[in-house]
């Protein structure tokens, strides 16, 4: 299996203001994270955010902080500052314009024992939240996050907003919160508290998609559905991938759904998407009809 490291350049999809109250408990972020432990890197997913930890062999001074940009594509002017809440650690703020949409990101950096760095990255295409950041950050030097928040990298069964959904080997996590199943399809989400965040999440993410050079979005339009049993509403995207059908292994065809829906008491942000050849005309695959249907 292709590893998550090679498929985040370090962290993807953000960073400004929050709507939170002045303190969260790290419980309330705890149930709608989920982590998965590589060997060398931790990955995360929580509220909108994606997060990575990791350790680097550069010395934790300005030649470090410069080769560390470079590493994992921060942009150059982006300063390096302290941070008057959390002592000891030094903090790079920076953004990315993905087309129409914006994408921030923020890393803390600490020293290790041997004057090197540790690095936890924070990115979002929702609303910056510094509570968020700095209580889960907390949380992760502390170490008190609970490994019922982490999922196994073989895939026997997902945890969807509070569901378990068995699927079985054959699928496979592509980020943190994104699996895709061979001919079945393929789910990305994240959980919030907040509507408002889970929103952005997903108009970010169309923003994102619809600026991608890979292909042309060939019709879009609004449809009713039923997502985890209940009536809600997904925009519809056909997509055309420039490359030939024989390179896509058959199809360049995308159809993809976007939509934000309560769910058992949180919010689900949800891009579902699968080529034309994994369904017949006006039906979905396996994978995403074990949490939509088409009415």
């Amino acid at each position: 299996m292709t590893k998550l490291s090679a498929l985040f350049t370090v962290a993807f999809f953000v960073l400004v203001h929050s709507a939170y109250s002045q303190e969260i408990s790290p419980s309330a972020l705890f149930d709608n994270a989920q982590g998965i432990k590589q060997e060398n890197v931790v990955f995360y997913n929580l509220e909108g955010y994606t997060v990575f930890v990791m350790d680097y062999k550069y010395n934790f001074d300005e030649k470090g902080f410069k080769k560390l940009k470079q590493k994992i594509n921060i942009p150059k002017k982006a300063l390096v500052t302290d941070d008057k809440e959390i002592p000891n650690i030094k903090i790079i703020n920076s953004t990315s314009e993905l087309g129409e949409a914006t994408l921030y990101s923020k890393h803390f950096i600490s020293e290790t024992d041997n004057g090197k760095m540790k690095v936890v990255g924070f990115s979002s295409l929702s609303d910056r939240d510094s509570v968020i950041e700095n209580t889960f950050y907390k949380s992760i030097i502390d170490n008190t996050i609970p490994e019922n928040v982490y999922t196994p990298m073989v895939i026997d069964s997902i945890e969807f907003a509070n569901r378990y959904i068995k699927l079985g080997p054959v699928c496979q996590w592509r980020e943190t919160r994104s699996v895709q199943c061979p001919y079945r399809g393929q789910i990305n989400w994240s959980e919030f508290q907040s509507k408002k965040r889970a929103e952005q999440m997903i108009e970010g993410q169309m923003a994102v998609n619809a600026d991608l050079n890979m292909g042309v979005i060939l019709e879009e339009k609004e449809i009713d559905v039923i997502f985890e049993g209940q009536p809600a509403t997904a925009i519809k995207r056909k997509f055309r991938i420039k490359l030939p059908k024989l390179v896509m292994g058959g199809s360049n065809i995308l159809y993809i759904y976007y939509l934000v829906a309560e769910v058992r008491g949180t919010y689900v942000a949800c891009v579902m998407s699968h080529y034309d050849i994994d369904a017949a005309e006006g039906k979905l695959p396996a994978l995403l009809s074990e949490v939509m249907e088409l009415k």
